[in-house]
């Protein structure tokens, strides 16, 4: 951290997670992630969480306490938080909370936060190693109404107002926001806080942990019956790895790998022409698919609006696209898209969560959309958390593709490093999906047609000013690598 020269003393969350090592990784029967038996520790992202909290707590004379939520054996990670510096502990854990999905976890984190409040500031990982996901930031942030930095890699406090650099895909952004915020934590933005011997662990005073139960924070629903998502078959991705051991000079390793990349056809561009065709435009009167599009996101965008344009055609339904600097209505027809809603191009990444999700929640437009799709990059992350909560929506984050079933959304989401391949699906009205970019073909654009184009109206709303914004790279180009 380069700067802190905070005004008063702050009080100071930081949210961690217990996860297991990750080659001991396994789901269970029933979806959801095994502990028992197996070696577990503090989530690596929350690492820098736990040491960002400590050293701005000591700058300005404040306290941090950490907090999880998870079950009895994760009091380990509240000791070592401890050990690293946070003044406590409160350890959100109840039999009521399991098979917390990511919005679940987020209403039980969100329902804590409020009990034992209020907080200047709430840090916690980017994600978590094991899901990666990266939703339960945003969505705990809309929760509680406040702004988020997701991605922080640098910050610096000066006075009451949060001075930042942010990590989003190929983009760096500066962004700055005034306190009360919710930060995530980049792995750059410090070293990790570690104490890994439970022999330490065990000798922190058990009265400076504090146990919130179900009970403590209201009827819910929480844990599973509290959760929009649920898992369905996994399938195991077996991969084989070549194993090559390489050898020689520097410039013969750099001419070995070009060559495996060439032989594999890393370099070669997908023809759009052999993936098919953007199916014909569906039904004007049936279920809405929304894609919400990224700014400047070409590529991914014309992916979704293909995958959708499948979907609809699977259900009946047809294909709005949602967002700002969308282009020309005659290409977008041509990607996939029935009918545009445009944002006015300078609204942030919260107001286009809040327009849509009041644009989808209200019941003078009718029935709600069958279903809201975006990437799931740092961008389509936010909104889709954000939106999410606001809906009770069920969200799959990074998924590698979409099926229809029986008139419901099926979204395949890879796990532990893309070892197992779950299928999830969504028991709320309005399903969404974040899906990773460069996964899904670019069809053959159909023919270009008239589409009715609505412009939203938006209130401007989001407390982050974003002061300069450099793309490093375009991950497009890496998405389209085969």
């Amino acid at each position: 951290m380069d700067d802190l020269r905070p005004v008063r003393p702050l009080r100071i969350a930081v949210l961690v997670k217990q996860i297991p090592v990750f080659e001991e990784m396994r789901l269970g029967s029933d979806g959801r992630l095994v502990r028992d038996g197996l070696e577990l520790h503090m989530n690596d992202y929350c690492r820098r969480a736990v040491r960002t909290g400590c050293d701005l707590a000591v700058a300005s004379g404040g306290t941090c306490t950490a907090i999880t939520l998870g079950p009895p054996v994760a009091h380990t990670v509240l000791r070592e938080a401890i050990l690293c510096g946070c003044g406590g502990g409160l350890h959100v854990s109840d039999p009521a909370f399991a098979g917390s999905d990511t919005l679940a976890t987020a209403r039980a984190l969100a329902a804590a936060l409020e009990l034992h409040g209020p907080w200047d500031l709430v840090l916690c990982g980017r994600n978590s190693v094991d899901a990666d996901t990266g939703q339960v930031p945003a969505e705990l942030a809309e929760l509680l109404g406040l702004p988020l930095l997701a991605g922080v890699r640098e910050l610096a406090l000066v006075d009451d107002t949060l001075q930042t650099l942010l990590e989003h895909d190929d983009e760096r952004l500066r962004a700055e926001v005034g306190l009360p915020a919710v930060v995530s934590c980049a792995e750059r933005l410090c070293d990790p806080c570690k104490v890994k011997d439970p022999g330490a662990w065990a000798t922190v005073d058990a009265g400076l942990l504090t146990t919130v139960s179900a009970a403590d924070l209201g009827a819910g629903p929480w844990g599973q019956a509290g959760s929009p998502t649920s898992v369905g078959e996994v399938l195991v991705h077996e991969v084989d790895r070549a194993r090559e051991l390489l050898a020689g000079t520097g410039d013969e390793q750099v001419d070995r790998v070009i060559g495996l990349l060439r032989d594999r056809g890393a370099f070669t561009v997908a023809d759009p022409a052999g993936m098919g065709c953007v199916p014909p435009a569906g039904p004007a009167g049936g279920p809405d698919i929304v894609v919400v599009a990224e700014p400047d996101r070409e590529r991914s965008t014309a992916e979704l609006l293909g995958v959708a344009a499948g979907l609809a055609t699977r259900i009946g339904g047809h294909v709005v696209v949602a967002g700002t600097h969308l282009g020309e209505p005659a290409r977008l027809s041509s990607l996939g898209a029935d009918a545009a809603l445009m944002l006015p191009d300078t609204t942030s990444v919260e107001d286009v969560a809040h327009a849509l999700s009041d644009r989808f929640g209200d019941p003078a437009q009718g029935r709600p959309p069958w279903a809201v799709l975006t990437s799931s990059t740092d961008w389509g992350r936010e909104v889709a958390s954000r939106i999410a909560a606001r809906l009770g929506a069920g969200l799959t984050g990074d998924a590698i593709g979409l099926e229809a079933r029986d008139g419901r959304l099926v979204a395949l989401k890879p796990a532990f490093g893309g070892r197992l391949v779950a299928e999830i699906s969504c028991s709320s009205p309005v399903q969404m999906a974040t899906v990773r970019p460069g996964v899904l073909p670019v069809r053959e654009p159909r023919a270009a047609s008239d589409i009715p184009v609505e412009m939203l109206q938006v209130e401007i709303s989001s407390r982050v000013t974003v002061t300069e914004r450099v793309r490093e790279d375009d991950s497009d180009l890496l998405a389209t690598a085969r």
